[in-house]
């Protein structure tokens, strides 16, 4: 049967505050301009649900996000005409 902790098992990922007291951070760096927070959240919620396969509600787990707000990040982006799904 597939779970939520088995596909999290299978990507390699708990929930975002398992995760965090596990494993430290790695270093980011940014590129100059910085880029705008939404710019950033936006790039989170994609890379998650590349990470996911296209599951939103362990994507949103993983980025520590709830999931209506998650979902309502994936509108913004299909608003913007760039595509929120993996593919």
């Amino acid at each position: 049967m597939l779970s939520c902790e088995s596909v999290k098992a299978a990507v390699g990922h708990g929930t975002g505050a398992a995760r965090r007291e596990t494993a430290p951070a790695p270093a980011m760096r940014f590129p100059t301009p910085l880029p705008l927070a939404r710019e950033l959240e936006l790039a989170l919620v994609r890379e998650s649900l590349q990470r996911t396969k296209g599951n939103r509600k362990l994507a949103a787990e993983m980025i520590g996000m709830a999931r209506q707000t998650f979902n309502n990040k994936l509108k913004e982006l299909e608003g913007a005409g760039q595509p929120a799904s993996p593919q």
